[in-house]
């Protein structure tokens, strides 16, 4: 497997956690715990359905916090072993 496609693999595992965590906080304690942009909603920035589901906001309080650090986690360490560093004179 090639490092371009472990990353897309990991780019897709990266939308599913995200989508996964979002559907289990629910609208209620994403409205709570995150906050979201209040940008005028014309044709230049809207989202569509998928990017509207994916949008979590910026945490508000300790478990939006919480939340947001467990997904980067996530990112990091799947980045990590899809992509583990060289050693030097080892590729």
């Amino acid at each position: 497997m090639t490092a371009i496609s472990r990353l897309l693999l990991v780019f897709f595992l990266w939308i599913a956690v995200v989508q996964v965590i979002v559907r289990l906080i629910g609208p209620e304690r994403k409205e709570r715990w995150f906050r979201q942009r209040e940008l005028s909603r014309n044709f230049l920035n809207r989202r569509g359905l998928f990017g509207q589901s994916l949008l979590i906001g910026h945490p508000r309080t300790c478990q939006g916090w919480l939340i947001w650090a467990g997904i980067v986690g996530v990112i990091a360490a799947s980045l990590w072993i899809a992509l583990p560093p060289t050693i030097e004179g080892q590729l």
